[in-house]
C-alpha cells in the first residue's frame, strides 16, 4: 500500500534536484539551447562539458532520451581529461535520470561508480545526494537491507555537518525501511526521531507524509485512536489543497483505523473518500484496496448486495493490472458472503482459490487444513438434522481402521530406521579406521618432505652465501686489476670478467630472494596496491626514461585486499621489471607496458601486459621453471618469473602466460583474503605436531611382554 506513494514522492524529488542544480534564471526555452549549441561549436573537445551538462539539463522533463545523449558525451570528456568535479555531476544526473526512466540497474551502476570519486575529492554535498540516491533505488528494489546501510551512511554525514532538515529526511527513509521489514517498532522510532528534528527546526517540508506515516505505524500497532490523530494532523497542512496521493494514504489510513475501532459509518467515509482521490490520481491499486475495504463496511452493515457489488467492481479493476495480492482479500469476501447466503458449494469454490493464492506465501498444508476444518464444520452444523447414526457409526469405523493402518505403518518406519541407523554406525565406524590409516601415512610422508626441502633450502642458502664471499673478492681485485693494467686488451678482458662477476651476483641475490621466499612467514596485512605501483615504478624510472616507455596503470577503486604486502610486491616487482628490460627498443614502435588490478568473484587479478620481444618458445616459458631463459637480455639466469611463480603459489594462487600472439601477457589470480588459508595451515600445523609427538612416544616407549 505504501511504497507506490512512496514512488510517486521519489520521482517528485529526483525531477527537483535535476532542476536544482541550474539557477533559476537558466530557463528551458529555446534561445537558451540554441546559444549552448553556438557555443558548442566555436570551442574545443576540452571545453565542451559545461555546456553539454547545461543542455542535458534544459531537455531533462522535456526529452531525457536527447538529453541522456548530452550527458553520456560529457561524462565520457570528463573520464578523459580526469575531471572529477564533472564527473560526480554528469554521472548524477545520468543516474537520476535512468532512475525516473525505471532503468535502475544502470542508475544503480554509475552511481556506485561515482560514489567513491565523491568521496575521495571531499564532494560532501555530492556524496550525501549519491548515498541518498542509492538508498532510494534499493528500497524500490526491496533491497531494504542495502538502503539501510546506504541511509545509514547518509545520516552519518548530515550529523557531522549538523544539517537537521538532512537527518530529519534519512531518519524518514530509514523509517521507511523497517516498516517494509515490518519491523513495526523500529520504524517508529526512526519516525518519531524524524519529527522531532523537523518540529525543532519548524521544517514544514513533507511533514504531513511523516506523519501519515507514523500513522500508518499505530495502525499496525493495533493503536488506532493514536493513529487516527496522526492522519489528521498530517490532513491539516494542506487542508482542501492535498495532493491526491496525500488522501490517498491519510484516509484509507483513517478508514482503517474506523473499522478497527467499528465506526461502520465513519469507515465507510472514508473509505470512499480515498476511492475518490485514487480515482483522480488514476491509482489502480488503492481503487481496488478501498473497493474491498468497502465492501468489508458494507458487509458489517449487512448491506449484502452493496458488499458484493464493491467486490465486483474491485474484481474489474483488477483485471487491467498485473497485481496478484489483492486477489487473496476479494477472495476471501467472497467466500464470507457465500458462507453468509449458506451458499456452500460457492464458498468452497473461492475458499480453494483463496488457498492457492495463498500457498507461494504460506504453508500450502495449513492454509488447506484450515479452510477444510472450517468448511467441514459449516456444512455438518447444517446438515445434522439429516444426518443418520448409522452414518456416523461408518465414519467411525473407517476412521479407526485408518488409524491402525496408520500405528501399523508407523511401526514398520520405525524399524526400519532402526536398523538403518545400526547399519549406518557400522559403516562409520570402519570408514573412521580407514580415515585414520590414511592420515597417519599422510602425515609421515609430509615429514619426510618437510625435512628434504628444509635440507633443500638450507644447501641452497649455504652455497649461494659460501659462493658470495670469493665473488665480492674477485669483483674486488677486477678494479684494483683496472687501476694497474694499462694495456687495452686486458683492460676489455677485465670489464669482461667484472661484468660476468657482477651477473653471477645478481643470481646469487635472486637466489637468496627465493630461500626468504620459501622460508619467510606469511605476514596477514591490508595491500595498499598504489604504494607498491609506486615504489616499483619509481625503482624503474631511470629505465622507462632511457627507453621511452609508456606506462599505464588501472587499479580497481576502493579494492579490498588481505594478503602478504612484501610477497604481492616481489609477484610484481619480477613482472613488471621483465616488461620494462625486455622491451623492442624501436624508434618506430611505441614500447609501453600496462598493469590492471581489478576484482573477478572472490580474487583479486595481476595483469602485467607489454609489447616487447616476447617468448621464441612460449611453451618451455609457461611453466615458470627456475634457470629458464628466452632472452640473452636476462641479468638473473630465468630466476625472475621463477619467484613470481613462488609468491603466487605461496598466496594460493595461480600465474599463467596467456596465449596472446601480439603481446606479453601475464595473469596472476590470488584470494581477496588469506585468512582462511592461514587458520587452515595454523590447524594443519598444529595436528601435524600432535602426531609428530605421538610418533616420537611410540618409538621411544619399551617393549613390554606379557607372560602367559
Amino acid at each position: 500500500m505504501y511504497l507506490k506513494f512512496f514512488q510517486l514522492r521519489l520521482s517528485g524529488f529526483l525531477i527537483l534536484a535535476i532542476i536544482g542544480l541550474v539557477t533559476s534564471s537558466f530557463a528551458q526555452d529555446q534561445l537558451k539551447i540554441d546559444s549552448l549549441n553556438k557555443i558548442l561549436l566555436s570551442i574545443d573537445a576540452s571545453k565542451r562539458t559545461d555546456p553539454l551538462i547545461k543542455l542535458a539539463i534544459a531537455y531533462s522533463g522535456t526529452d531525457d532520451n536527447k538529453a541522456l545523449a548530452y550527458l553520456e558525451e560529457a561524462y565520457s570528456l570528463a573520464i578523459e581529461a580526469g575531471d572529477s568535479a564533472n564527473i560526480v555531476k554528469a554521472g548524477w544526473i545520468q543516474g537520476a535520470l535512468w532512475n525516473k526512466k525505471e532503468m535502475l540497474e544502470e542508475a544503480t551502476k554509475r552511481f556506485k561508480y561515482i560514489l567513491p570519486i565523491a568521496k575521495r575529492n571531499e564532494f560532501r554535498k555530492d556524496h550525501k545526494r549519491i548515498l541518498n540516491s542509492l538508498a532510494i533505488i534499493s528500497t524500490l528494489k526491496a533491497n531494504y537491507d542495502v538502503a539501510l546501510d546506504y541511509n545509514f551512511q547518509s545520516l552519518a554525514l548530515r550529523e557531522e555537518d549538523g544539517d537537521k532538515a538532512g537527518m530529519s529526511i534519512a531518519c524518514n527513509n530509514i523509517g521507511l525501511n523497517y516498516f517494509k521489514l515490518s519491523n513495526i517498532e523500529l520504524a517508529l522510532k526512526f519516525y518519531n526521531n524524524a519529527l522531532a528534528l523537523k518540529r525543532e527546526i519548524k521544517d514544514n517540508y513533507d511533514l504531513n507524509t511523516l506523519l501519515i506515516n507514523i500513522g500508518l505505524c499505530h495502525n499496525k500497532l493495533g493503536d488506532f485512536k493514536t493513529a487516527k490523530e496522526f492522519f489528521y494532523e498530517g490532513l491539516t497542512f494542506c487542508k482542501d489543497n492535498c495532493e491526491p496521493a496525500i488522501e490517498i494514504q491519510a484516509f484509507l489510513g483513517l478508514g482503517v483505523s474506523s473499522y478497527e475501532l467499528k465506526e461502520w459509518l465513519e469507515a465507510k467515509r472514508f473509505f470512499e473518500k480515498s476511492l475518490m482521490a485514487a480515482i483522480k490520481l488514476q491509482d489502480k491499486r488503492n481503487q481496488v484496496e478501498n473497493l474491498v475495504s468497502l465492501s468489508k463496511v458494507y458487509f458489517e452493515l449487512k448491506e449484502y448486495e452493496q458488499s458484493k457489488t464493491s467486490l465486483d467492481q474491485a474484481l474489474e479493476v483488477l483485471k487491467s493490472t498485473s497485481y496478484k495480492d489483492p486477489l487473496i482479500s476479494i477472495y476471501k469476501q467472497y467466500s464470507d458472503l457465500a458462507d453468509n447466503e449458506k451458499d456452500f458449494e460457492k464458498a468452497s469454490y473461492y475458499r480453494k482459490l483463496y488457498i492457492q493464492l495463498r500457498d507461494s506465501i504460506y504453508s500450502e498444508v495449513l492454509i488447506k487444513n484450515l479452510a477444510t476444518i472450517q468448511t467441514n464444520f459449516v456444512e455438518k452444523e447444517n446438515l445434522a438434522t439429516i444426518e443418520t447414526n448409522k452414518t456416523v457409526i461408518d465414519l467411525q469405523q473407517k476412521a479407526n481402521w485408518i488409524m491402525a493402518a496408520l500405528a501399523a505403518s508407523l511401526c514398520l518406519v520405525v524399524a526400519l530406521i532402526f536398523y538403518q541407523v545400526r547399519m549406518t554406525r557400522k559403516l562409520n565406524n570402519t570408514l573412521q579406521k580407514q580415515v585414520e590409516e590414511a592420515t597417519a601415512d599422510f602425515y609421515k610422508s609430509h615429514q619426510r618432505l618437510d625435512v628434504s626441502v628444509k635440507e633443500r633450502d638450507y644447501f641452497m642458502y649455504k652455497t649461494s652465501h659460501d659462493i658470495r664471499g670469493p665473488l665480492v673478492t674477485f669483483i674486488g681485485l677486477c678494479n684494483i686489476a683496472k687501476l694497474e693494467i694499462k694495456g687495452d686488451v686486458a683492460l676489455d678482458y677485465i670489464d669482461k670478467l667484472s661484468a660476468t662477476a657482477v651477473k653471477l651476483n645478481k643470481v646469487l641475490s635472486r637466489l637468496q630472494i627465493v630461500d626468504e621466499m620459501n622460508n619467510r612467514p606469511i605476514e596477514y596485512n591490508f595491500v595498499d596496491f598504489n604504494e607498491i605501483i609506486d615504489e616499483i615504478i619509481s625503482g624503474e624510472n631511470e629505465n622507462i626514461k632511457a627507453n621511452n616507455i609508456l606506462i599505464s596503470i588501472n587499479i580497481e577503486p576502493n579494492l579490498v585486499v588481505k594478503s602478504d604486502s612484501y610477497t604481492i610486491r616481489t609477484i610484481l616487482d619480477n613482472l613488471i621489471s621483465n616488461a620494462i628490460k625486455f622491451n623492442k627498443g624501436s624508434e618506430r614502435l611505441e614500447s609501453f607496458a600496462k598493469v590492471a588490478i581489478f576484482k573477478r568473484a572472490n580474487s583479486v587479478i595481476l595483469q602485467v601486459i607489454d609489447n616487447g620481444i616476447g617468448f621464441v618458445d612460449k611453451e618451455k616459458m609457461k611453466d615458470f621453471r627456475p634457470f629458464a631463459r628466452d632472452s640473452e637480455r636476462s641479468e638473473t639466469g630465468g630466476v625472475g618469473l621463477y619467484l613470481a611463480r613462488l609468491g603466487a603459489e605461496k598466496l594460493e594462487g595461480y600465474i599463467k602466460l596467456m596465449p596472446d600472439d601480439d603481446v606479453t601477457h601475464f595473469e596472476v589470480g590470488l584470494p581477496l583474503d588469506i585468512g582462511l588459508i592461514l587458520r587452515n595451515k595454523r590447524e594443519f600445523q598444529a595436528k601435524l605436531e600432535v602426531r609428530r609427538a605421538k610418533d616420537n612416544a611410540t618409538r621411544s616407549s619399551p617393549n613390554t611382554m606379557v607372560l602367559v
